[in-house]
């Protein structure tokens, strides 16, 4: 299994799961049309990949 442990790293699924010592509230942005997401940040954070997104 890779560990992503340097700056700019980044991890895609379709649901992914956390462990943090702290989690803010997060904010709102836009993602495309109508829809949104959410963004935030997590302090001391493990993540993984619960459901990973299917290729078509």
């Amino acid at each position: 299994m890779a560990v992503h442990i340097k700056a700019g790293d980044c991890i895609i699924g379709k649901r992914l799961v956390y462990e943090a010592r702290k989690a803010p509230p997060s904010s709102l942005v836009r993602k495309s049309g109508k829809h949104r997401g959410v963004r935030g940040k997590l302090y001391d954070a493990k993540c993984w990949i619960e459901t990973p997104i299917q290729k078509a």
